[in-house]
């Protein structure tokens, strides 16, 4: 622009007015920007933004969204473009090798892109099911499965009582039998029928727990079944309350076919029924820790052995992979760390074994070992297990290994895996996507 002298904003402003005259165009003086020398002084700075009424910017190359600069223009000039969470999510996509592989289509409601009840479940319900009326808590409860599905039908209010048949269309009287006023439902079954009164009484329910007596069905039924609090058996309350229910809602069924009045040794029936399931389910005494000595094995002659390791903190977090490879005499061959971006560690974990395969194939070696502290990437690779979602990891890692004349998998626990881990805290601050190590680093031989 030159000099800031009044003549030169005078003349300017003049310019642009033409301009927009001529063209028919119009400037929008919000979105420009200005830009100064740094000999500039603040005092001129300042009266040229108020003579043209534009802010001022000091980097102009993000204003643009293009690097300036003379010298020729790198990946890494370019890196203020993009937003760099945003940057980093794109780096962590599982993005496959082979890109004449067409797109496939998975199930997006499941972590592993297969369809499952529980997800098309939810879908059904266009995922309206709130947190507070979830009770997925129930399905690890302390009973039998068969009484977990049971108050599963209580809470969603599905249980086949007489008067819900009625409702269905059945030709069944819809009213409790010692109480014609009442409809036979879960409440009255379980609680409200006088005739079910004593059964708890003989129960002893914990003094605690009297006040949910009067709390609607779904919330007597939560506080109870969660509860651990002992009760006079020494057995959790939450386990003896399935079980009462269980068989109340047994003996109860029984009268409407056989018309058999309550058992009076109903309480003596549960109460078995409920020690002897406490006691089967008691847990066997621990077995003592073993320790034992973990190192790195060499590989047998004519072999290389591959170490990886990839990782992200938090389940979609900054993730890094590094891995090198070492001959049977446990020299130095090669080593590699990589920046990946935003992720999750399976996908951390595939990528730098897909890297860590490449790297042996340009090495020329033919003969592998590859150890592995991560069972599951050990079962997609080389079991029969499979992930939809990270097919194109998972294939290209099957692709590169075909190319090996022999190559062999084991499984090593985490600690054998030091070195690997010691390059990531080498690299841990380098901005650089991919960095190779030719030679061991000092602080490794």
């Amino acid at each position: 622009m030159g000099t800031t002298s009044l003549a030169m904003i005078s003349a300017v402003k003049s310019v642009l007015h033409s301009f927009c005259l001529e063209s028919g165009m119009k400037i929008n003086l919000e979105k420009s920007k200005l830009i100064f020398s740094t000999n500039t002084s603040i005092n001129h700075c300042q009266q040229t933004c108020l003579a043209f009424k534009i802010q001022e910017t000091d980097n102009l190359e993000k204003k643009l969204a293009f690097p300036i600069a003379l010298s020729p223009r790198k990946e890494k000039d370019f890196t203020f473009v993009v937003d760099k969470d945003l940057r980093q999510s794109i780096q962590g996509l599982p993005i496959s090798l082979n890109q004449d592989i067409p797109d496939a289509i998975i199930w997006g409601l499941s972590h592993d892109g297969q369809l499952n009840t529980k997800s098309a479940y939810l879908l059904h319900f266009d995922h309206q099911i709130s947190p507070e009326d979830s009770w997925d808590w129930l399905w690890k409860c302390l009973t039998l499965p068969c009484i977990c599905y049971f108050t599963w039908l209580c809470h969603k209010e599905r249980l086949p009582t007489t008067s819900l048949l009625a409702q269905r269309g059945l030709l069944i009287a819809p009213h409790c039998l010692r109480c014609p006023s009442e409809l036979k439902t879960v409440d009255h079954i379980l609680w409200s029928c006088p005739t079910t009164h004593s059964f708890w009484q003989h129960m002893q329910i914990p003094p605690s727990k009297l006040g949910t007596l009067t709390a609607p069905i779904k919330d007597w039924l939560s506080y109870n079944i969660a509860s651990s609090q002992a009760s006079y058996l020494h057995i959790p309350w939450g386990v003896l309350f399935t079980f009462a229910i269980w068989h109340l809602w047994k003996n109860k069924n029984s009268q409407v076919f056989s018309t058999k009045a309550l058992q009076s040794s109903l309480v003596d029936f549960t109460i078995q029924a409920t020690v002897e399931y406490y006691a089967s389910q008691a847990k066997p005494p621990r077995k003592p820790h073993l320790t034992i000595q973990v190192y790195w094995e060499a590989p047998p002659d004519g072999y290389y052995k591959l170490n990886f390791d990839g990782c992200s903190k938090g389940n979609s977090g900054i993730a890094r992979a590094r891995g090198l490879i070492r001959d049977s005499l446990g020299r130095w061959v090669r080593g590699f760390y990589m920046n990946l971006g935003r992720t999750t560690s399976p996908i951390a974990e595939l990528k730098a074994l897909r890297q860590g395969l490449i790297m042996v194939k340009e090495c020329g070696i033919s003969n592998l070992i590859v150890d592995i502290d991560a069972k599951l990437i050990l079962s997609w690779v080389w079991g029969n297990s499979s992930n939809t979602v990270l097919t194109n990891l998972i294939d290209d890692c099957k692709g590169l290994y075909r190319h090996f004349d022999a190559i062999i998998p084991k499984h090593t626990y985490r600690e054998a895996n030091k070195c690997a881990d010691h390059l990531a805290n080498l690299r841990a601050n380098q901005p650089n996507f991919l960095v190779t190590f030719p030679l061991s680093p000092p602080s490794i031989r």
